[in-house]
């Protein structure tokens, strides 16, 4: 260990002037573009096609458009099903509120006939502002395995409640108090949304949606030379750049890749060291000289880097 640290200090300056190397090697490749293998072909939607006839070089997917996506999401959405639970014990529970409910035999009479008929039709369910916005949703009925397809408008809710007591009672004050009794005291929710099923399913129908809206096959005319590119030949041409890009980045070796620029660096830099000392050039005996040259690299790397990320069509006007 002592023979290494003596060796370092007799050799301090080529051990710096390495380290000094490395580094600036290193922030350059941090600083370098690494967008390898992205395509992209030249043209803009209602533009003519300026290069020759473009054959598909492969089968292919063609994505769907945004548009396109969000409007099959959308309607996958207002059309997935909304499962239900059934409570078996819900009418016997309201019966027994309501042998325990104060209220006068004419009352109780209606609200008995009532109570009957909430449980004797699909089910009650106290939510009006959910079943309202499932009109277009297949309402399931989960009866432990068993689930049956159901009518929104046929499941007792408090609006409806309040209607049918309405239609059975002229006086309106009477009818009002009634429907609070039966609201509050006495009916049990025998229908319950089942999130965990609906979510479930929601899920599963999303997640079977595809992505791609057609296939082109080898061979394809994809667009001539001098042809209009509309939106459908621009979502075609974007399919095959980003599918190009994929096969391109699939078979990309990173590790090579950096060491390729790296070592492209250094050829650089010795390049550079052999032109100096060939002139003795005194700068090459300052270390301070030395340091500040890599400095200059460094910052005019990180222009050229800066500009080039912002636009590439701007890099002349770095100062190099």
């Amino acid at each position: 260990m002592k023979k290494v640290f003596s060796y370092i200090i007799s050799h301090l300056r080529v051990v710096y002037l390495l380290a000094l190397l490395a580094v600036t090697v290193a922030l350059i490749l941090i600083m370098f573009p690494n967008e390898y293998g992205r395509v992209k072909y030249d043209y803009t939607i209602g533009s003519f096609w300026r290069g020759d006839d473009l054959y598909a070089p492969y089968d292919f997917s063609v994505l769907k458009s945004d548009d396109q996506t969000n409007v099959e999401r959308q309607h996958i959405m207002d059309e997935s099903p909304i499962y239900f639970a059934y409570d078996t014990m819900a009418a016997r529970e309201a019966s027994l509120r309501l042998a325990t409910t104060q209220m006068s035999h004419a009352d109780m009479a209606v609200a008995r006939q009532l109570t009957a008929l909430a449980y004797s039709s699909t089910g009650y369910c106290r939510f009006d502002t959910i079943l309202g916005t499932m009109e277009r949703h297949p309402l399931i009925v989960l009866s432990g395995n068993v689930g049956t397809q159901i009518d929104a408008d046929k499941i007792v809710t408090p609006e409806r409640l309040e209607t049918l007591v309405n239609q059975a009672v002229s006086d309106s004050a009477r009818a009002a108090r009634i429907t609070r009794k039966l609201i509050d005291s006495v009916l049990v929710e025998s229908l319950v949304i089942d999130d965990i099923r609906t979510h479930l399913e929601l899920d599963t129908r999303l997640s079977q949606l595809g992505r791609s809206s057609r296939v082109v096959e080898r061979d394809e005319l994809i667009v001539a030379k001098g042809q209009r590119v509309d939106e459908d030949i621009a979502l075609v041409l974007q399919s095959l750049e980003k599918e190009e890009s994929q096969r391109i980045t699939a078979e990309f070796n990173s590790t090579l890749h950096y060491l390729g620029q790296a070592l492209l660096c250094v050829i650089a830099f010795v390049a550079l060291y052999i032109f100096l000392k060939n002139i003795r050039h005194p700068m090459l005996g300052d270390l301070k000289k030395v340091t500040f040259a890599f400095f200059i690299i460094i910052f005019i790397s990180a222009i050229v880097a800066l500009i080039v990320r912002f636009d590439s069509s701007l890099v002349l006007m770095a100062p190099v």
